[in-house]
């Protein structure tokens, strides 16, 4: 006596992945929609720091890291020194600072060794 063993002869039926739509406003990129609302609070919308734009509701030491070269310990001693010469709060917004706080500040990052950084970071 065999027992029949019966199969079920329906295909399995692949559903086909749903795509996220796209934001209301697709062709206004990440950046520029942050430099709305920064702009809104009274800050710079966007800073040129170091050959990258960074949105102005980025604070200090986060900033830092969006620079080519700079990790999270470099921007973390980075944000110190800059504190401590400059009298920049850590955590303030960089769309808060002025050009000039700008300018010595990429003066900083460009050449940490002068500010005394150690070379190997």
């Amino acid at each position: 006596m065999a027992v029949e063993h019966k199969k079920d002869d329906k295909k399995l039926e692949k559903k086909p992945k749903e795509v996220a739509a796209p934001p209301k406003d697709s062709r206004e990129s990440r950046l520029m929609i942050e430099a709305r609302e920064a702009e809104k609070e009274g800050l710079n919308g966007i800073v040129h720091l170091v050959g990258k734009d960074i949105g102005g509701k980025v604070k200090l030491m986060k900033a830092l890291r969006q620079v080519k070269g700079v990790g999270i310990r470099l921007s973390s001693i980075l944000s110190e020194l800059i504190s401590k010469q400059l009298g920049i709060p850590k955590d303030i917004y960089v769309g808060k600072l002025t050009d000039e706080q700008i300018e010595k500040l990429e003066k900083i990052i460009q050449t940490p060794r002068e500010h005394g950084v150690p070379g190997w970071l």
